[in-house]
């Protein structure tokens, strides 16, 4: 069997982390919370340096992009392209949400508060944007969030899957689900059409 080791960097949702993979053995640094970005490289550094290894021995990188935190996301999504682009390392980015998906064959949505968008559901393939309240097709489902006192409905909370999340990617390594550092479209997360239009505002007289 073939080992390989690659970095997972996600800034975008409730948790922001850095997981090193080394031969299917996993170590991770959870990032304070509203000071991610002082502490993503020394925590990047932190992990390869306690494996013994530098960026050159990673296979590939993996980055979450969104939705989520703009600044979590971009800061994150910057670093690991700057990064890949100077070792030559293949990039894998994914959506962030995969990170928490429930283990469970039933089908669900992971609910994210949105803010001011209303919420984004994912289920285990694409994401939608939503808005309150949901209609009928959502609510049989089984709902999960990574965050469920953040929202005005029942949710089950949905911890980090990692076991989930480092299968997947190494599967899309390879499948050569690589992108170029370059390509600016491969890190927006593809949010599709409203699942109910958002309320217009009315215009002042």
């Amino acid at each position: 069997m073939t080992y390989v080791n690659f970095l997972i960097i996600e800034m975008s949702l409730e948790v922001s982390f850095v997981l090193l993979c080394v031969k299917q053995r996993t170590f991770s640094t959870h990032l304070p919370a509203r000071s991610e970005q002082n502490h993503l490289l020394p925590a990047i550094e932190g992990l390869l340096k306690s494996q013994k290894l530098s960026l050159q021995d990673l296979h590939f990188l993996c980055v979450g992009r969104g939705p989520g935190s703009f600044t979590g996301t971009r800061v994150a999504v910057c670093l690991a392209k700057t990064l890949a682009f100077a070792n030559q390392i293949p990039l894998v980015p994914f959506l962030s949400p995969l990170a928490y998906t429930p283990p469970i064959s039933e089908p669900f949505l992971l609910l994210i508060d949105a803010k001011s968008r209303g919420i984004y559901a994912y289920d285990g393939a694409d994401i939608t944007s939503l808005t309150l309240p949901l209609n009928r097709c959502a609510r049989e489902k089984q709902l999960y969030s990574p965050h469920p006192s953040s929202l005005p409905i029942p949710t089950l909370l949905a911890p980090i899957n990692t076991s989930f999340l480092v299968c997947h990617l190494e599967n899309s390594f390879a499948q050569g689900k690589t992108v170029s550092p370059f390509d600016l479209r491969a890190y927006l997360p593809p949010i599709k059409g409203t699942g109910a239009a958002l309320p217009k505002q009315k215009k002042e007289q």
